[in-house]
Order: C-alpha cells, then sequence, then structure tokens
C-alpha cells in the first residue's frame, strides 16, 4: 500500500514539473501572434499613408490640368474675339498663341488684313487699326412718251452721290478705343477733298467698376 502511494505521488509531482516546463512555451507562441499581429498593422498604416500620399498627388495633377484647360480656353476666346474683329487666324488657336507668345513685346510690326475693311493688327495685339467707309449713290433713268416729253420736256439720266463717308477707328495700347467719321459727299461735285468731320470719339476700355468711357460723338 505504501509502494502505490509513493508511486502516486511521484507521478503527481512528475505532471506538475510537466505542466510548468509547458506553460513558457504557450506564452511564447501568444507573444509571437501579438508581435505578428503588431508588425502587420504597421505595415497596414504605412500602406495607407502611401495610399492617402498618390491620392493627393492625383488630385493636385488633375487641378493642375483644369487650370492649364482653363487658361486654354480664355486663350481660345482671345483668339476668337480677334479673328471677329478682323485679325487673320492661321493654323488654328494653337498655332496663333504659339505665335503670339513669340512675339516679342517691343514688336510693331503692322499685319494687314482685309474683312469688310482694311485693318491692321501689331503681332502682340496691342495695336488695331480699321480703315473702311460708304457710298450711297442716287441713280436715276426716264423713259416717257411723246406726250409726256412735249408737256414736261425730256428728262435726263442722272446720278448723285447722296453720302461718300471714309471712317477710321482702332485700339491704341493701354486700353485706348478712338474712331473718327468723314463725309465728302457736300463737296464731291467741287473736287473738295477736306471733308467735314461728322463724328469723333475717344475712349478708355476696362477701367474697373466703370467698363468702358468715352467721350466725343
Amino acid at each position: 500500500m505504501r509502494r502505490i502511494a509513493w508511486i502516486g505521488l511521484c507521478a503527481l509531482l512528475g505532471g506538475a514539473a510537466w505542466a510548468g516546463e509547458g506553460a513558457p512555451a504557450l506564452e511564447d507562441r501568444v507573444q509571437q501572434l501579438e508581435d505578428l499581429l503588431r508588425q502587420q498593422a504597421q505595415l497596414l498604416q504605412a500602406q495607407q499613408k502611401q495610399l492617402a500620399d498618390q491620392q493627393a498627388q492625383l488630385t493636385a495633377q488633375r487641378q493642375e490640368l483644369e487650370a492649364q484647360k482653363e487658361k486654354l480656353a480664355r486663350k481660345e476666346a482671345e483668339l476668337d474675339s480677334l479673328q471677329s474683329a478682323g485679325a487673320p487666324v492661321r493654323g488654328g488657336p494653337a498655332a496663333n498663341l504659339l505665335a503670339r507668345e513669340n512675339v516679342s513685346a517691343g514688336s510693331n510690326l503692322l499685319e494687314a488684313t482685309w474683312r469688310d475693311a482694311l485693318s491692321f493688327r501689331s503681332r502682340d495685339g496691342d495695336v488695331r487699326l480699321r480703315i473702311g467707309g460708304r457710298i450711297v449713290n442716287d441713280w436715276t433713268e426716264m423713259s416717257e412718251d411723246e406726250r409726256l416729253s412735249q408737256t414736261l420736256g425730256k428728262q435726263e439720266y442722272t446720278t448723285l452721290i447722296r453720302s461718300a463717308r471714309l471712317t477710321f477707328s482702332g485700339e491704341l495700347p493701354h486700353h485706348v478705343i478712338f474712331a473718327a467719321d468723314y463725309e465728302f459727299a457736300d463737296d464731291f461735285l467741287e473736287m473738295d477733298v477736306r471733308g467735314n468731320l461728322r463724328s469723333l470719339y475717344i475712349g478708355l476700355t476696362d477701367l474697373p467698376y466703370v467698363g468702358t468711357w468715352r467721350v466725343g460723338r
């Protein structure tokens, strides 16, 4: 009986020793898992920061593209206004944009074109001149019978220049505009080319809170 009790006590002590030896191995495993989870969390944070940086770069690039698009649209609108004013457009908006950027600010060359009138424009677009005019001419030709001819006399062919005007207008640097209108019909038959000034004005454009200001008639 004593032998059996001794064997049981030895078995109990051996089991306790075995349990004591296995406990540190389980704690090490738990510690390894915690370290692994911590590393995965740090890696995930780094990836999230990298994605955020890439998103910020894409947003900045998109904003830059939008700004360039707006700038190009303003340039095209400006070139369209030049074209409607009589300025030549060769090669489309891109060619005109390059041409305007390549011209020096001090260039004083004028380019002549014809669009409803004789127009001149500097290469930098600061000077624009326009020379035009109009002639109103009345023509009369009558054919009467013999009775009317005997009563009123022979009706002759006639012509009359009712109006002969010369117009000169344009734009100068620093937003200056002007226009002048001369009438020559009154002295045309007398071959007097001095003309009569019918209208004249000078003004400024793009004034703050005012817009365009003109003085004259």
